[in-house]
């Protein structure tokens, strides 16, 4: 009796860590009935229970967080799942917005696949629940997680605002202006070394002169000196 017990808390516990989890987009981790992580794989026995599909009960205990990801409207989201335990068969994701009482179905695709991009429902905006589900017959078991999102606008990958281009033109504005000062104050350096450079020909033209009337006095003076 002890080593069939023992065996069954073994089993138990080898169940409770393998078989598969959602990875992206990242999921809710309150809750221990959900499969969120390989330390977290809340194994539902039995196949899907009826109510699955449900906002009410298509998260098991888990509840409501915020928002991982924005999502553009009518765009793709990209689901992603890891195995541990590989039993077989597909996965199914769905998709509710704020308001409505169960999951809309936008993938059904085998589990070997570990990703899928889902095209989410047009003209539907705000906040969403994204449901990944694994129920492989070859187990006997159901695999439930959920995550928060948002659809609207761009997306997380939105475009850069305005103002950082008028930023960036402010900036090359001030080069510019920048580069036409020192262009001016080159001109003006310029300006002073010509003038510097007559101020000092006028000098020498001058110093040139009055040697040449200092030489035709001397020899005025000689002359007269001869005379005499």
């Amino acid at each position: 009796m002890l080593f069939t017990s023992l065996f069954a808390v073994a089993a138990s516990a080898s169940l409770a860590s393998a078989h598969a989890f959602m990875v992206a987009p990242k999921p809710r981790s309150s809750g221990r009935q959900t499969s969120v992580s390989a330390r977290q794989i809340g194994r539902v026995p039995g196949g899907p229970p009826g109510n699955i599909n449900t906002v009410a009960a298509g998260c098991r205990d888990s509840t409501a967080g915020a928002s991982v990801q924005t999502v553009a409207v009518g765009g793709s989201l990209n689901v992603k799942w890891q195995i541990v335990a590989n039993h077989g068969d597909v996965v199914k994701v769905g998709v509710a917005f704020a308001g409505e009482n169960t999951f809309t179905n936008v993938a059904t695709v085998s589990v070997n696949a570990q990703q899928t991009n889902v095209k989410l429902p047009a003209g539907k905006t705000g906040k969403a629940v994204v449901q990944w589900l694994w129920a492989p017959k070859g187990d006997g078991a159901t695999y439930v997680a959920c995550s928060d999102i948002t659809v609207g606008g761009n997306g997380n990958n939105a475009a850069q605002p305005a103002a950082n281009t008028n930023a960036g033109n402010k900036a090359a504005t001030g080069n510019n202006n920048n580069n036409n000062a020192n262009a001016k104050k080159g001109n003006r350096n310029n300006g002073n070394r010509n003038n510097g450079n007559r101020n000092n020909g006028n000098r020498n033209n001058g110093n040139r002169t009055g040697r040449r009337n200092r030489k035709n006095r001397n020899r005025k003076g000689r002359k007269a000196a001869k005379k005499n």
